[in-house]
């Protein structure tokens, strides 16, 4: 697992800081934890269908959508 960077959610609003990994080696998660309050889903995406769900608007937020560009961006370079 590589760090790529971390970046703030939203700055001026709040001090969270998300970090950004990459890797090769992902593994199906068994169980997945989230608050409450919070709903995780985990999806799998072919990474030829990641710039559709890009311009369709299927993601709604900032990490996702900032994580997905990185990933089209850098595929190619990490072969």
């Amino acid at each position: 697992m590589t760090h790529v960077y971390d970046f703030y959610v939203s700055p001026g609003f709040c001090d969270e800081l998300i970090s950004l990994y990459v890797t090769d080696q992902l593994i199906p998660s068994t169980e997945l934890t989230a608050d409450e309050d919070e709903f995780v889903e985990e999806m799998w995406v072919p990474v030829d269908e990641v710039n559709h769900l890009l311009l369709s608007g299927q993601a709604k937020d900032a990490k996702t959508i900032l994580a997905l560009q990185y990933l089209l961006l850098n595929y190619n370079n990490s072969k």
